[in-house]
C-alpha cells in the first residue's frame, strides 16, 4: 500500500472532548495520520505534525 502523495490541507487542529469546550485549537499545528495495513491485516497508524516550510528543523 502506497501512502498518498497529497493530502487535504487543514488550518487548525480540532480539539477532542477531554481538551475543553472549544471546537478548535488554533495554537496547535495541524497533523496528519498515515494508516498502514500489513500482510497480517494489522493496522498501524503513524501521526506527524505538519509544519510550514522553513519551520522546525
Amino acid at each position: 500500500m502506497t501512502p498518498p502523495e497529497q493530502t487535504p490541507r487543514s488550518s487548525v487542529t480540532r480539539a477532542v472532548h477531554w481538551e475543553g469546550d472549544d471546537l478548535a485549537d488554533r495554537d496547535q499545528p495541524p497533523g496528519i495520520a498515515f494508516h498502514v495495513l500489513d500482510d497480517d491485516r494489522r493496522l498501524t497508524t503513524h501521526y506527524r505534525v505538519v509544519l510550514r516550510a522553513g519551520a522546525g528543523r
